[in-house]
């Protein structure tokens, strides 16, 4: 007669273990959205917006599969922003800088243009979102700092971005420069000067582009941008960070051309109010930016001094450890940011 052996309690834990542990190594495979050249499109989304679907890929370079952020973006909406952008990846990529995404691939089918860069990490809208609208300010000056050296290196080159916001802010990728800020999203970038090498001149182009939240005063007028413009529009991000909510854009709007405009006047009425809920050092940043000129050159260093001050007044490291990945730092906003 066979006997039968009854598991015991400890068999039952071990063989639940050992299913978990199983189960933990299974990789999962990506759902595929399609391929087209060298590119694999999945179907898991990274983000969306007025433009286009950003999604996780892989590109095939040199026998090498690399993950990559898959850009799409309908050509029935017209190509001038797909064309802007891979024209500028395609000269950053020659700078050498860290900061901006690197592109492994363009091309394009029968509905769409496809641009594959650099996979990076969160953006800090999510971050920002995930700490529950929160971050503390040695945080908040930490990723400043990076901001204000992004935006010297991109006019140093020639170009304005003209749609900053804390999703264009990202950190970057698995790696050596995962704890240091990007830029993405190039679609609305411009060069500021004229094949003469002379300034464009403050005209009405009767165009607006950017994110009405964000954008400066000038960007809501239609008015030619310029590298001023990309300094306020930063300094709202930097307000949105330190403050969890920006005064304008809480109402009801018929439609985006309204929703421009409206803000562009809530803006000026909530401005001032605004400033005073900040640091004094962040005020004496706003005001240094607004003293500039159209087509005068920003005072990086001198913004970055501002707000090194504070730090040092507050006795902060910049050590690139930041609220999300410092479990038990110290918040050392009291008294300094007025809730």
């Amino acid at each position: 007669m066979n006997s039968v052996i009854k598991p015991t309690e400890s068999n039952d834990a071990n063989q639940s273990q050992n299913a978990n542990q199983n189960q933990d190594i299974t990789p999962t495979v990506p759902r595929v959205y399609k391929t087209v050249g060298n590119i694999t499109i999945h179907r898991e989304k990274i983000g969306q917006g007025g433009f286009g679907v950003v999604r996780h890929g892989t590109v095939l370079v040199g026998g090498n599969i690399i993950p990559v952020a898959v850009k799409t973006e309908r050509v029935t909406r017209g190509l001038r922003s797909f064309t802007r952008e891979v024209k500028f990846y395609t000269e950053a990529n020659n700078w050498n800088e860290i900061g901006f995404p690197k592109l492994f691939g363009c091309t394009m089918d029968e509905k769409h243009g496809i641009v594959a860069m650099e996979l990076l990490g969160p953006s800090l809208y999510k971050l920002h979102h995930d700490s529950k609208n929160h971050f503390t300010l040695k945080t908040i000056l930490l990723l400043a700092d990076q901001m204000i050296s992004l935006l010297e290196k991109l006019h140093s080159r020639g170009y304005i971005h003209r749609d900053l916001k804390p999703e264009n802010f990202v950190m970057g990728g698995e790696g050596p420069n995962s704890d240091l800020v990007h830029l993405i999203d190039f679609g609305h970038c411009q060069k500021y000067v004229e094949d003469d090498g002379f300034h464009k001149r403050h005209l009405n182009i009767q165009s607006i582009s950017g994110t009405a939240l964000f954008m400066s005063m000038n960007a809501h007028t239609g008015y030619q941008q310029s590298r001023k413009d990309d300094m306020e529009s930063l300094f709202f991000v930097i307000a949105y960070l330190t403050l969890g909510i920006l005064p304008w854009g809480r109402n009801e709007y018929s439609n985006q051309a309204d929703r421009t405009f409206q803000i562009g006047v809530e803006k000026r009425q909530e401005l001032g109010k605004m400033l005073k809920n900040l640091p004094e050092a962040f005020q004496k940043l706003y005001y240094s930016i607004c003293r500039l000129g159209f087509d005068e050159t920003p005072k990086y260093e001198n913004y970055r001094k501002i707000l090194r001050g504070l730090s040092a007044e507050a006795h902060f490291k910049y050590d690139y450890k930041y609220q999300w990945n410092e479990t038990f730092e110290n918040d050392q906003n009291n008294g300094l940011v007025q809730q």
